[in-house]
């Protein structure tokens, strides 16, 4: 039972993760390519850009002091595409340690200027759930893993 349990969970976890749930995650998705494509241009010929500050936008359910605590080590200095990148995958993992599983971090069209490199978190949210086949498993045993977001 806890096979099937497991292998349908994360069945759903990835399906959840790959799939935009709506037209503004899509954006969103859009957004995040674009906003590549526009600092991959800027960082081309560059070999880091100066970083003074970064400002967190979207966030919600984790304050913003927490975040700066992970960022620190990377404000004053110059840094290229990838390690912004970085950034933002290192703010994502935090996010789903604290059980956010589908919050995600992401570097928005953006130039930099003045040495304010901006990131923007969009905070997923679980919406309805509903639980179909199960013969081995009851329907309340899926949904509590879910709702305590």
């Amino acid at each position: 039972m806890r096979k099937y349990l497991s292998l349908f969970a994360a069945v759903l976890l990835v399906l959840s993760i790959c799939l935009p749930a709506s037209a503004e995650d899509l954006n969103i998705l859009v957004a995040q390519e674009e906003a590549g494509e526009s600092l991959k241009a800027q960082d081309e010929g560059m070999s880091g850009v100066l970083i003074n500050k970064i400002v967190i936008e979207g966030n919600t359910v984790i304050d913003t002091e927490t975040l700066n605590k992970v960022l620190e080590p990377f404000k004053n200095r110059e840094l290229t595409l990838e390690e912004m990148s970085e950034l933002t995958d290192l703010l994502t993992m935090t996010y789903q340690e604290k059980g956010y599983i589908l919050a995600r971090a992401y570097l928005p069209e953006q130039e930099i200027t003045d040495g304010i490199l901006k990131i923007s978190i969009a905070e997923g949210k679980i919406g309805k759930i509903k639980v179909s086949g199960y013969t081995h498993y009851k329907a309340d045993v899926i949904k509590r893993y879910f709702e305590t977001q």
